[in-house]
């Protein structure tokens, strides 16, 4: 719960939410709150201006350097400071308590010293860094002779209102806290309550657990001796199967080799019975053997006279066919030169669209105008090239098509003349008619298409260097 304290209304701190008893830490903490406020609480009350001296500021300094440095509220502490701390507040409460009518000077003036003392501080200093226990003996004279300054001051002070303050604050706090301690303990009965209902249902579950595992083992069990049944039953089972097997060998082994022997001899007397039907029909096909070689003899004189013509047309037939590829060949290239020719009106049109821009801001667009002038080159260059291969095709085609009339013209012009005669004028019209037109033509396309070649490379390699240099720069 929220607890609204008035102390801490008074001293200006948020509520403070106890959640067990007085022995923690949390409860400890606001007890130092709750008196840290009170004591600036009285100090802004018994603050004045009449009575001016060190050991105020000096006190102050000490007690906020051991508030903030060590537990001053647990006597259990590591350093043991706070028996120093309350000294020096019952002190310092005396100092603040003093009526302004009067100014004990030399008592100030004894506290100031004490306080001041070197051998004190350093007593201090030591058990706080050290974490060790504050040397109440070697401290005596000090704390002492506070103790008596503080007592003496007592008699000028006028602090009634201040205590009866205090009493009432004291009172409203032991009345909180009964209250809140009340408040945790039906928490604490609540908490155990539920810590008891929490411990039930862990037993609960540790029995589930239990025979969740019974029931495991017993499933393992189980699983095992099934396992075991498996085993044993798949091996009466093979050995069955083995038995069955080998009996079922044995009787296709009889059963086939019976079926085997009827087959042999059914083959033999087949064998047999083929092998007469097989000498007749051998002796009539030798017969008709020699007749068919009688009459192929005739045949094949017959065929040696008309065997001349044949070659003739054949040899015509090739080379009409060779006239047929030239004419294809020349199609195939006169459609490439086409081509590049709508290649370049269709990029000089293109271009002309986009702009040419061969000049910016007054400057020459190099690149630019060599890249068109390259591409419109080369497919010009390629066009050429094209055009005069479909125009060496077209002429071969016209060769070829004009010796396949020129073979079958020989014919009826020689088949007339003596064997002699017609011998001595094949071989003169062979060394007229073969190769050498051809190999001359040959040789011209050959070295036009080189000629071509070397053209377009050199084209193309200067305009790559070209652009290669402008691109550079």
């Amino acid at each position: 719960m929220l607890y609204n304290s008035p102390l801490a209304m008074l001293c200006k701190y948020q509520p403070i939410y106890f959640m067990h008893n007085t022995n923690t830490l949390q409860y400890k903490k606001f007890v130092k709150t709750f008196y840290t406020a009170l004591r600036l609480k009285t100090m802004k009350n018994w603050e004045h201006k009449d009575i001016d001296h060190p050991v105020y500021k000096k006190m102050d300094g000490i007690l906020s350097y051991l508030h903030n440095s060590v537990d001053t509220i647990n006597t259990n502490s590591p350093n043991d400071l706070s028996k120093l701390y309350y000294i020096l507040s019952k002190t310092r409460e005396a100092l603040y308590s003093i009526d302004p009518f009067f100014y004990p000077k030399r008592e100030l003036d004894a506290i100031d010293n004490i306080i001041s003392n070197e051998e004190f501080l350093e007593l201090i200093h030591e058990s706080i860094k050290f974490h060790g226990n504050f040397n109440y003996e070697a401290a005596f004279p000090y704390t002492e002779e506070l103790a008596n300054s503080a007592y003496r001051l007592s008699g000028a002070s006028s602090k009634d209102d201040d205590i009866k303050l205090l009493k009432d604050m004291e009172n409203n706090f032991t009345k909180r806290h009964n209250k809140t301690e009340k408040e945790i303990i039906d928490l604490k009965l609540t908490l155990e309550y539920e810590l008891k209902e929490a411990r039930e249902k862990i037993n609960e579950i540790h029995a589930l657990e239990v025979a969740l595992n019974e029931r495991i083992n017993q499933t393992k069990e189980t699983i095992k001796n099934n396992e075991k049944m498996m085993l044993i039953e798949k091996n009466k089972r093979m050995e069955d199967f083995s038995t069955e097997q080998k009996a079922r060998q044995q009787s296709f082994k009889n059963e086939s080799e019976k079926a085997i022997n009827s087959i042999i001899n059914d083959a033999k007397s087949a064998y047999n019975s083929q092998e007469e039907i097989i000498n007749k029909k051998t002796a009539s096909l030798l017969q008709k053997i020699d007749d068919s070689n009688v009459d192929i003899t005739k045949k094949h004189n017959s065929i040696k006279d008309i065997y001349e013509l044949v070659a003739e047309d054949g040899i015509a037939g090739g080379y009409k066919k060779n006239a047929d590829d030239e004419k294809s060949a020349a199609n195939l290239w006169r459609g490439i030169t086409m081509g590049c020719y709508a290649l370049i009106i269709l990029w000089v049109l293109f271009k002309n669209t986009l702009g040419f821009e061969t000049f910016i801001n007054n400057q020459v667009q190099w690149p630019v105008l060599i890249i068109t002038i390259s591409i419109t080159a080369i497919a010009f260059i390629a066009a050429q090239f094209s055009s005069k291969q479909s125009r060496i095709h077209l002429i071969n085609e016209q060769k070829m098509r004009w010796f396949a009339l020129e073979v079958k013209a020989i014919d009826p012009f020689i088949s007339s003349l003596p064997e002699s005669e017609k011998n001595d004028l094949k071989r003169q019209l062979s060394e007229k008619l073969f190769c050498q037109h051809r190999t001359e033509d040959f040789s011209n396309e050959s070295e036009s298409h080189s000629k071509s070649l070397d053209a377009l490379s050199s084209v193309v390699n200067n305009l790559s260097d070209t652009i290669k240099t402008i691109t550079k720069k």
